[in-house]
């Protein structure tokens, strides 16, 4: 069986949390390769892991929008509908920006006159 939804997905990648039964399910009903992305075995704290970083920013950008940031939706395909429209204003603005990237520093202090 052939999913016609996200043909072109061919990989997923998860979080070593989900390792179990949810590879092998997701080999028989999704017909895609689940990969699990793990720590290496002597990590001590924070560390960015490949793949993983991408997805945990990837909900960052679609957060920032007022009816994603919580369950709005009680129907999947709004939800759906919903985080494509937030994709696309992602991609758009970039697409649009016309110069690269910046990141905001923090603000300077104004001083004040009494």
């Amino acid at each position: 069986m052939d999913r016609p939804d996200h043909s072109t997905v061919e990989k997923i990648w998860a979080d070593q949390r989900f390792a179990g039964r949810l590879v092998e399910w997701s080999s028989a009903v999704l017909h895609r390769t689940l990969e699990i992305v793990r720590k290496d075995p002597g990590q001590r704290g924070f560390k960015v892991q490949p793949k993983r970083w991408a997805v945990k920013r990837t909900f960052v950008w679609i957060t920032t929008r007022r009816r994603l940031a919580c369950d709005y939706e009680r129907n999947p395909a709004h939800s759906e509908t919903m985080i494509r429209w937030a994709m696309t204003d992602v991609i758009l603005r970039r697409l649009t920006r016309g110069r690269p990237a910046t990141r905001q520093g923090p603000r300077p202090l104004r001083k004040t006159t009494p």
